[in-house]
């Protein structure tokens, strides 16, 4: 059994680790989406080794990892002490990391494009636009437009990172292409290409 304040001091420490993901000192000369979840999943495994190491190894890090897929099934079962008020605060906190880890996911890809750190890359230009990759930019793209600074900079141009000098653009509309351009750059597409094919959908 794993203690319900171990869960929620787990989730607490990931949403702020990951806050982290988004500084990005070096980056891979060939640069693929994984490598961003798996510093999503590094900041995720940071917090919880600092989280278990507040309880002196009497937890196994395997263990809290499967009773946290199974909390994301509805099994509460190998939480102690758990009803259904705590579970609801449970699911809560739960929710919310994913959110986290969505966002720093995508920040991750957008800081890194605008970065210009990524333009060695080969883009396609002549196959036709799979259902995945379709599924990842607009599952990106979601998750841009509910980021704070993306939503300041469609808004009035707000610089989006002090130590990232992107174009200025002079219209929201001109704004949003460029993300939606970055987007496309960032699963491998060169953005006009996908935006043709976009439109024959």
């Amino acid at each position: 059994m794993v203690p319900l304040p171990l869960l929620l001091n787990y989730f607490e420490q990931a949403s702020k680790q990951l806050l982290s993901v988004a500084d990005v000192e070096v980056v891979p000369s060939k640069l693929t989406l994984n490598w961003h979840r798996s510093r999503v999943v590094e900041a995720q495994l940071t917090a919880l080794t600092a989280t278990l190491a507040e309880y002196d190894g009497r937890f196994d890090a395997s263990v809290v990892q499967d009773v946290l897929r199974q909390i994301g099934v509805g099994d509460f079962n190998n939480v102690d002490e758990c009803n259904e008020e705590l579970r609801k605060t449970l699911v809560k906190a739960m929710e919310q990391t994913n959110e986290a880890a969505r966002e720093a996911f995508a920040r991750s890809v957008l800081f890194v494009e605008m970065s210009d750190s990524s333009n060695q890359r080969n883009l396609n230009t002549h196959a036709d636009l799979d259902r995945s990759t379709l599924m990842e930019y607009c599952g990106l793209a979601i998750t841009a437009m509910r980021l704070p600074e993306i939503q300041r900079f469609l808004f009035d141009g707000t610089r989006v990172r002090e130590d990232i000098k992107c174009e200025v653009f002079s219209t929201p509309e001109e704004r949003l292409l460029y993300i939606q351009r970055l987007l496309w750059k960032a699963v491998g597409w060169e953005p006009d290409t996908a935006s043709d094919q976009m439109k024959q959908l």
